[in-house]
């Protein structure tokens, strides 16, 4: 066994510590830090507010949509976003005119522009689930490309592009800052609930909510829509196969989890594309979050039977269920004003908009 000998001043003193004893002091200091990292994480669990929302508390409301026959261009619409006074749906399955511009009041078309290809400002493959904007430029995912892009004399152009790498698919991907990302966790369902991606590199945090199943099955049933802005220091996550939502500050810790009481019963099955839904899209501004909420239905039949009329679940960023509204159409692309008028369509009726004004009631 190798020693190590400490010669100290005292003449014909010297001390021999044997390599055994350096390595016990060595393991204690790392089981002491250990103990302090879970005490930290202890009192992190106790700072999480947990909450239980009781839907019986709030009536559903049954509201009317205010119906809109226009004259567009707009073929085949799969997303509809609200850009400051102009609504920009994204058309990824066309050949061309991948984005079609409307004004947002007189619903009368500004221009439609951005074509598929490998330039600048051609896109390979449009991801309709990403949006976000500042006072002057829209950002759009591109396969794993953020690309931002300017309106100028009724035409877009990309001015920046930034590559978002990570080992697999970006799934339910928010722009949180200048350089900084959130996303759903790897589709294995391995590390953590989601990835946090700043500055380039990427890391994992969060613990799933259901961890009794295994790899893609856990990634699949722990599936969730995921919102969040620049102007927030949160994001919210609303789960597709669980009565829950939760909330997690821009840094990766887990700050709030409303479990959702419902009177209504969903069967238990073995696999996510079973099993009946509870939350699907969402949407929001500054001021509220929108998430349409299912009842007996499956993720399947909600994409197939587009004249579902689902619940309209009005929620504040403090995590508080204001309204729910039962609209009399029904309706698969919404999105949220800041002046917070509701603006939706069906994307198989694609000359049709309706609106609603939240701030009456």
């Amino acid at each position: 066994m190798k020693k190590v000998v400490l010669v100290f001043n005292k003449p014909r003193r010297l001390l021999i510590i044997e390599y055994k004893q350096t390595l016990y002091f060595i393991m204690h200091a790392m089981k002491l830090k250990i103990i302090v990292m879970s005490i930290a994480t202890l009192f992190s669990c106790q700072n999480i507010q947990k909450e239980e929302c009781d839907l019986e508390k709030t009536p559903i409301e049954k509201q009317t949509l205010t119906q809109h026959n226009i004259d567009s261009i707009i073929t085949y619409p799969r997303s509809l976003n609200v850009f400051h006074d102009k609504l920009l749906f994204m058309q990824p399955n066309a050949s061309d005119k991948l984005f079609v511009v409307l004004n947002k009041d007189s619903l009368n078309l500004l221009f439609s522009g951005g074509s598929k290809g490998h330039t600048l400002d051609e896109f390979i493959n449009l991801n309709r689930n990403y949006f976000s904007c500042t006072d002057s430029s829209f950002f759009a995912l591109d396969a794993n490309i953020e690309k931002e892009i300017t309106i100028k004399n009724g035409r877009l152009k990309c001015i920046d592009r930034t590559p978002i790498i990570i080992p697999d698919a970006l799934n339910q991907l928010v722009k949180t800052g200048i350089d900084s990302y959130i996303a759903s966790g790897l589709t294995n369902g391995q590390e953590g609930e989601h990835i946090l991606y700043k500055d380039g590199e990427y890391s994992f945090f969060g613990e799933y909510p259901e961890q009794s199943l295994q790899k893609e099955e856990r990634f699949k049933f722990n599936f969730k829509s995921t919102v969040g802005r620049t102007d927030k220091k949160q994001i919210w996550d609303f789960y597709y196969y669980m009565n829950l939502i939760r909330s997690y500050d821009t840094n990766g810790n887990l700050v709030k989890e409303i479990k959702i009481k419902d009177s209504f019963e969903r069967p238990q099955k073995n696999s996510a594309y079973e099993s009946q839904c509870c939350y699907h899209k969402i949407s929001a501004n500054s001021h509220y979050i929108i998430a349409l909420y299912s009842r007996g239905y499956t993720m399947s039949e909600l994409y197939k039977k587009l004249n579902i009329i689902l619940e309209v679940q009005l929620w504040s960023w403090k995590g508080e269920l204001k309204r729910r509204i039962l609209f009399d159409k029904p309706f698969d692309l919404f999105s949220i004003s800041e002046d917070n008028i509701l603006y939706a369509m069906c994307s198989e009726t694609p000359n049709i908009i309706y609106t609603y004004d939240f701030n009456e009631k």
